[in-house]
């Protein structure tokens, strides 16, 4: 949605995006439930050390 605006973004998944993840997608299945908040944690983590590396 926001690539589709020109909004610069990173998609970021824990499966395939044209298999598995799709399912999940959107859809009722988009539920908090299927959220790993450990894994979420530890992905913004490593977003943010990659940015900051590369503006420094």
């Amino acid at each position: 949605m926001f690539a589709f605006a020109g909004t610069p973004c990173l998609a970021i998944t824990s499966s395939s995006m044209m298999s598995e993840g799709i399912q999940l997608t959107h859809t009722s299945a988009d539920t908090m439930a299927n959220i790993d908040i450990d894994l979420l944690e530890y992905t913004a983590v490593a977003v943010a050390h990659l940015i900051e590396r590369e503006t420094t």
